[in-house]
């Protein structure tokens, strides 16, 4: 089963955002970073988090990263951190430099799906 963006912006779409890490986590074991831009949700957590998403899964396969995932309406203003306050510096320090640039600061770790 191999999913496509949209798919990412789609399921991020119809859930809360407790469950972005773990989807995100999910398309990350298999999603293909090759696919084409998905459509905006009109979150700009969800589709910073699905430009992030893409981007690190393109440079874990040593892919070119797709232009659309550095679009600016795909990025934030503030950080997005969903972990608790105390967390925020250890998940700065560990989260990869594709979620940081797009204003996501969720570490490594947590993008792991079991």
């Amino acid at each position: 089963m191999v999913l496509d963006a949209q798919e990412l912006a789609d399921a991020l779409a119809e859930e809360p955002e407790s469950m972005y890490v773990r989807l995100a986590a999910r398309w990350l074991t298999h999603g293909d970073p090759a696919s084409p831009a998905p459509a905006l949700t009109r979150n700009r957590v969800a589709d910073a988090l699905v430009a992030a998403t893409v981007a690190l899964k393109a440079q874990r396969e040593s892919v070119p990263t797709p232009a659309w995932t550095n679009e600016p309406e795909r990025q934030l203003d503030r950080l997005w951190h969903p972990s608790p306050p105390q967390l925020f510096g250890w998940s700065l320090a560990h989260a990869p430099a594709e979620l940081k640039a797009r204003g996501i600061i969720v570490e490594a770790d947590s993008l792991v799906s079991v």
